[in-house]
């Protein structure tokens, strides 16, 4: 009985530790290089986006819009001055629709395809 109740335990540590992890790649999303992330290299929510995006990034363009770290005086490239991006990071999706923070994967998905020109996958 005590080997029983020891492996239930086990089991449910061992759930409960592989349930801490983000799931990166578990949604396919629809992304072209159309699908702007502007984002800036010291950025902490930026390099939470990269994580959550994962291998999937390469499918977006990626903008790093920060010339210098923000220690040593940042200041804004002049790409995306001109886009008018104000906070990191910012999504701008092809219809022109703008979205500033992290996102999720599910919530990627459903603005990509609520954004999109043809307003499908």
């Amino acid at each position: 009985m005590k080997k029983m109740v020891l492996a239930f335990g086990l089991g449910l540590v061992l759930i409960a530790a592989g349930c801490s992890k983000p799931v990166t790649g578990a949604v396919e999303l629809p992304l072209s290089k159309e699908t702007k992330l502007y984002g800036a290299s010291w950025c902490s929510h930026c390099q939470d986006q990269h994580r959550i995006l994962g291998d999937q990034e390469a499918k977006i363009t990626y903008i790093e819009s920060s010339s210098g770290d923000l220690l040593g005086g940042s200041s804004q490239t002049a790409e995306a001055a001109e886009a008018g991006i104000r906070v990191y990071p910012t999504w701008v999706f092809a219809d022109g629709f703008r979205y500033e923070g992290v996102l999720e994967l599910i919530e990627l998905k459903d603005l990509i395809v609520e954004h999109s020109p043809t307003g499908s996958e």
